[in-house]
């Protein structure tokens, strides 16, 4: 019973994480922008009305000059981030007050510097409107139309990790995001060759103990 338990817990040791997410989030449901910030004539706050209902925080930004206005991601989001090539960013968004004009290209824009180089990339390719919506896309080095090498390169040393929230001719919109996602799921990991031994060797010994009972 014992050599049983053994080989129980060793399998779920080194089975544990042979394939594992990796998840960076923000949903601002503390109140708080959380050193998420907005750069570029607009100006963020946290608002209610999300789409989890209308007391669900979400982040707005009001437009408040001529300048295309960016959100930026706090210090979580900067560093090292290697593991997240090819991973799917999510988020869902709003438009909730503009003026005459109409819709510019480029919202939903994600803007990654790093390595030396900004890279950017149309991750929503919808406008937005007085309902909340959802996007998602898998950032390769083909969607940033990079070679993989740069690819690697930038993510090795991001710096600034940005999406586009002008969205509209006449500077006076006010957008929201809300539920930022960027999932990686890593591949399973093989075995090691001692891992493999040690299981052998207790599945040997649990053997041999049945022969002799």
């Amino acid at each position: 019973m014992i050599l049983k338990r053994a080989l129980a817990a060793c399998v779920a040791v080194l089975l544990a994480g042979s394939a594992h997410a990796l998840t960076l989030s923000q949903d601002f449901n503390n109140g708080s922008l959380n050193g998420f910030g907005v750069i570029n004539l607009g100006a963020g706050s946290i608002a209610n009305g999300g789409p989890d209902g209308a007391d669900d925080p979400y982040m707005s930004i009001e437009d408040t000059g001529s300048g295309f206005m960016d959100v930026t991601f706090n210090s979580d989001w900067l560093g090292d981030l290697s593991a997240f090539d090819g991973a799917t960013f999510s988020a869902d968004f709003i438009q909730t007050d503009q003026a005459t004009g109409g819709y510019l290209d480029g919202f939903g824009e994600i803007r990654i510097t790093g390595g030396g180089r900004t890279i950017g990339a149309d991750v929503i390719l919808v406008d937005p409107t007085d309902v909340w919506q959802s996007a998602s896309a898998v950032l390769t080095a083909e969607l940033f139309g990079v070679t993989q090498s740069q690819w690697e390169e930038t993510l090795a040393d991001v710096t600034v990790f940005a999406i586009r929230a002008e969205s509209w001719s006449n500077p006076s919109e006010t957008v929201g995001y809300d539920n930022f996602k960027l999932v990686s799921t890593t591949a399973p990991v093989p075995l090691p060759a001692g891992g493999v031994l040690l299981l052998t060797g207790l599945g040997a010994l649990v053997l041999r103990r049945k022969m002799r009972g």
